[in-house]
C-alpha cells in the first residue's frame, strides 16, 4: 500500500494567527489585482493601442478606461464581470476599438444599444457568459467579422446583423438556445465559418446557407435536425461538414455532386440507414465518419475516394458488406469498423490498400469478423485490433484474383433493413 493521503484537517495555521486573518488576505490579494488593473489602464496613454487585463478577478470595470478613446484591443477574458450594461457604458467611449475579448465572465442579459458607439469593431468575443440577445444597433458595427457567443443562452441571432454587417466572416453561436437560423444569414456573403453546434435547431435555412459561395467550414452537430437541406450541396468550397448527433435519416445524394473541396465529413449518431452513391464525387475527402447509425453496406461508389485516410463505420448493427471497390481508396490509413456485429468477412481487395496501417474489428462477443492471413502478408506494416484470422482455402488464395472494378455493381444485393 501507498502512503496514506495526507489530512484535510486540521487546517495549520500560520503563527501567529489573528481572527480573520485568512479573509483579509482574500481581500488584499483581490485588491492589489485591481490596484494592477488601475496601473494598467494608467500607462496605457493616448497613443496606446492594447490594453491586457485577463485573468485579473475584476468584478466591476477599471476608472478612467473611457478616457482611452484610441484604444484599439481590449482583453478582458477571465474575470468576474456581472453587468453587461456597466461594461459597454465604461468602454462606448472608446470607438477606435477593434478587438474585444469579453470571454469567460459572468456577463448576463442583453447586449445594450451602447454598442453602436463601436463602429471599427471587428471581433467580438462573448463566449462562457449568460448573454440572453443583444440590442438591434448590434447591426451598426458594419466592419465586424467575427461574432463569437458560443456557450451563453441566446434564442435568436440578431437579424440585424445579417442586415448590416456585410464584412463577416465568422458566425460562432454554438452552446446557445436557438431553435433556428434566420432566413437573412443568405446575404452575408463574405461568411466562411459558421459553428450552429449545441442549440435545439429542428430545420436548417437551406437555399439561404447555399448562397454563400465562400463558406468553408459548417458545424450544426448536436441539434433537432432530422434532414440536411441539398442546397448545402451548393457551397462549392465548403470543406468541412459535420452534421453529427441529430435525427438525420437521409443523406441527399446531390449533396455530394458539387462538393469538390469537402475534406472532413462527420455524420455519426444519427439515423442513416443507407449512403449514396454520389458519396464518391467528394473525391478530396480526407476524412469521413458514419460511426452510430444503421449503415447495412458501404456503396461501391466509396471506392473513388482516391484521397480518403481515415474512415469510421463502428457501432452500425446492420453493417453486413464492404464493396471490394474498396481498393480505390489508394490513401486509406485506418478503418473503424467496430462493434459492427453482422459484418462476417473482409473483401479480399483491401490487401491493395498499401497504405493501411490500422483495422479495427473489436466487438461485442458475437461479432466473428474473420480475415484471411493473407492480409497481413500483403501489408506488413498493418495492425489489426480484434476479428479473427484465417488461412484461405486450398484453391481459395487471393492471388491473380481480379480486384472489383471501380463503379461496379455489388457482388451482392445489400441487405435489407429492419
Amino acid at each position: 500500500m501507498g502512503p496514506a493521503p495526507p489530512p484535510y484537517y486540521p487546517v495549520t495555521l500560520p503563527e501567529p494567527y489573528r481572527f480573520g486573518q485568512i479573509i483579509g488576505t482574500v481581500v488584499t490579494g483581490k485588491n492589489q489585482l485591481e490596484e494592477k488593473a488601475q496601473k494598467a489602464v494608467d500607462a496605457c496613454n493616448a497613443k496606446s493601442l492594447d490594453l491586457d487585463l485577463h485573468g485579473m478577478h475584476l468584478d466591476e470595470m477599471p476608472l478612467r478606461l473611457t478616457k482611452l478613446i484610441n484604444l484599439n484591443v481590449l482583453n478582458l477574458q477571465h474575470n468576474n464581470l456581472f453587468s453587461v450594461q456597466r461594461v459597454f457604458d465604461a468602454i462606448s467611449n472608446c470607438e477606435e476599438l477593434v478587438d474585444l475579448n469579453l470571454s469567460y465572465n459572468m456577463l448576463n442579459g442583453r447586449v445594450p444599444e451602447a454598442v453602436k458607439h463601436l463602429k471599427r469593431l471587428k471581433t467580438i468575443n462573448l463566449r462562457a457568459n449568460m448573454i440572453t440577445g443583444f440590442a438591434p444597433e448590434i447591426g451598426e458595427c458594419l466592419m465586424m467579422e467575427i461574432f463569437d457567443t458560443t456557450n451563453n443562452k441566446m434564442t435568436e441571432v440578431p437579424e440585424t446583423i445579417c442586415e448590416g454587417c456585410p464584412s463577416l466572416k465568422e458566425l460562432r453561436v454554438g452552446g446557445n438556445k436557438l431553435v433556428s437560423l434566420p432566413e437573412g444569414i443568405g446575404g452575408l456573403k463574405a461568411l466562411t465559418h459558421i459553428d450552429a453546434a449545441k442549440n435545439s435547431i429542428a430545420v436548417l435555412p437551406g437555399a439561404a446557407i447555399g448562397t454563400l459561395q465562400q463558406l468553408q467550414f459548417l458545424n450544426v452537430a448536436q441539434n433537432a435536425l432530422t434532414d440536411i437541406p441539398e442546397d448545402i450541396g451548393v457551397c462549392e468550397n465548403l470543406s468541412y461538414l459535420n452534421i453529427s448527433e441529430n435525427q438525420i435519416s437521409i443523406i441527399p445524394p446531390s449533396l455530394f455532386a458539387s462538393m469538390k473541396n469537402l475534406e472532413y465529413l462527420f455524420a455519426y449518431k444519427n439515423k442513416l440507414t443507407s449512403l449514396p452513391q454520389e458519396l464518391g464525387s467528394a473525391s478530396k475527402l480526407r476524412l469521413a465518419s458514419f460511426a452510430n447509425n444503421k449503415i447495412p453496406s458501404l456503396p461501391t461508389g466509396i471506392g473513388q475516394l482516391r484521397n480518403l485516410e481515415e474512415l469510421y463505420m463502428g457501432g452500425n448493427p446492420t453493417l453486413k458488406l464492404i464493396p471490394g471497390t474498396v481498393h480505390g481508396m489508394t490513401s486509406i490509413r485506418a478503418i473503424f469498423i467496430q462493434n459492427c456485429p453482422k459484418l462476417k468477412s473482409l473483401p479480399f481487395e483491401l490487401e491493395l490498400c498499401k497504405n493501411l496501417t490500422f483495422l479495427d474489428l473489436t466487438g461485442a462477443k458475437k461479432q466473428t469478423c474473420v480475415y484471411s492471413t493473407e492480409l497481413k502478408q500483403a501489408l506488413p506494416k498493418l495492425k489489426i485490433k480484434g476479428g479473427k484470422p484465417k488461412k484461405p482455402k486450398k484453391g481459395k488464395s487471393s492471388v491473380g484474383r481480379v480486384p472489383m472494378p471501380l463503379g461496379s455493381p455489388m457482388v451482392d444485393p445489400p441487405p435489407a433493413t429492419n
